[in-house]
């Protein structure tokens, strides 16, 4: 806005287009560790989360890294077992059979509840 002489303001246009460009040359993807999840929803089985700690940090080219991800986006997202949940908690987190057991059977109790 600009003040004419009287006091009024009127409306000014720059007739000028300002073309804005943002761009990104890199991303930094983040790897997090696999943990025992609360989701309610998960009927048997333990379900899976994400924690908060991460074990390592990826840096990628942006254009390589959407190409990845317009590819992947196409498959259906993975549905996991209870048994293969179980077993990727095992394998990626390090829990033991024995711990995953003991922590299904209070979900379970805590369902009936």
């Amino acid at each position: 806005y600009n003040d004419d002489n009287d006091g009024n303001q009127s409306k000014t246009r720059n007739r000028k287009t300002i073309k804005k460009n943002v761009s990104f040359s890199k991303c930094e993807i983040r790897e997090y560790k696999v943990v025992v999840g609360d989701n309610p929803s998960c009927a048997k089985g333990l379900p899976l989360a994400l924690g908060w700690e991460y074990s390592r940090e990826i840096v990628q080219n942006v254009e390589h890294r959407e190409l990845v991800r317009r590819n992947s986006a196409k498959q259906a997202p993975e549905k996991l077992t209870a048994a293969e949940r179980k077993n990727r908690l095992r394998q990626v987190s390090g829990y033991t059979t024995l711990y995953l057991n003991r922590l299904e059977e209070k979900r379970k109790k805590e369902k009936v509840q």
